[in-house]
């Protein structure tokens, strides 16, 4: 069965990335248009918009206690209260910073960019917690294990690193893709992640670096993955503008679903907590939100 738009929003400029809210009642989107939205996410009603940033925004994601986190090209992560009031602002970055994620319980948060540093960062303090150098060329992603125990970062060098948050440390370097790492999502047991990029690939990994499974994705270039919190599915989107839905089952990907979504580029995916709806983000200015076939 296909995708069915439920609504769609817009931004003034291309959408980098969206994220629905822990309770699933909102959807916040990110910008090169420097603002951050914020929609209900059952009918698509604007219900904020939070400005501040000087630059386009890249990454938006949200802690479990409700707070929202943006990262911009104006190299700085930004907090935001529930309410959307402005909380912390945290410089570091030296260059545009490209990528930024949260974990799914607890307060710790990543960025990479230009730079190619990884840095760590706690929603709870204004003190940076640590930087990850290592990347040859710039951190085009990064993605935090559901309880922010260990940091994978992927970028132009073609590798992957896997961290350990708490000891600043290089767990493993992974090697396998034959173009940028652009896009990772770790899966909600926490065991296993999800890599991608400019070869069009889908790569699996196991927390501790074994290479589980490879999908071609069909899509000439991945920009970014998801996964449903419940761990049983991934959602893919890239440079043809065809958002994918690929079920896991023993460690093996399958293509379930494959529908053109955006007149270009998609730059964001995300599920709501329940795995009933999908939202896309798109180059085109859009934001879709798909309800899920059953």
């Amino acid at each position: 069965m296909p995708l069915v738009r439920q609504y769609s929003c817009t931004h003034n400029n291309g959408v980098y990335g969206v994220a629905f809210s822990p309770d699933g009642t909102r959807l916040a989107s990110a910008s090169l248009d420097n603002k951050v939205k914020l929609w209900d996410a059952a009918t698509g009603a604007l219900l904020q918009t939070l400005k501040g940033h000087g630059d386009g925004v890249a990454s938006v994601g949200w802690l479990d206690d409700g707070r929202l986190i943006s990262a911009s090209l104006d190299k700085t992560v930004r907090v935001w209260l529930a309410d959307g009031t402005l909380k912390q602002v945290l410089p570091g970055h030296a260059e545009y910073l490209t990528c930024a994620a949260v974990a799914r319980k607890g307060p710790r948060l990543a960025s990479g960019g230009f730079d190619k540093l990884v840095r760590l960062w706690s929603a709870d303090s204004d003190l940076p917690q640590g930087v990850l150098a290592g990347h040859e060329g710039t951190v085009q992603a990064v993605a935090l294990s559901p309880d922010g125990s260990l940091v994978a970062s992927g970028g132009d060098d073609l590798k992957i690193r896997v961290w350990n948050f708490a000891e600043r440390q290089l767990v493993q370097t992974l090697a396998g893709h034959a173009a940028a790492v652009e896009a990772l999502t770790w899966f909600a047991s926490g065991t296993r992640f999800a890599s991608a990029g400019g070869d069009g690939k889908i790569r699996l990994w196991s927390s501790g670096g074994e290479a589980l499974h490879e999908v071609d994705s069909r899509s000439p270039r991945i920009k970014c993955l998801a996964t449903s919190h419940d761990g049983e599915w991934l959602a893919s989107g890239g440079g043809d503008g065809v958002v994918r839905i690929w079920k896991l089952v023993n460690n093996q990907l399958t293509e379930v679903l494959a529908q053109p979504a955006h007149r270009n580029t998609i730059y964001g995916v995300a599920f709501d907590p329940a795995a009933q709806r999908l939202a896309t983000g798109g180059f085109d200015r859009t934001i879709h939100v798909w309800e899920l076939p059953r």
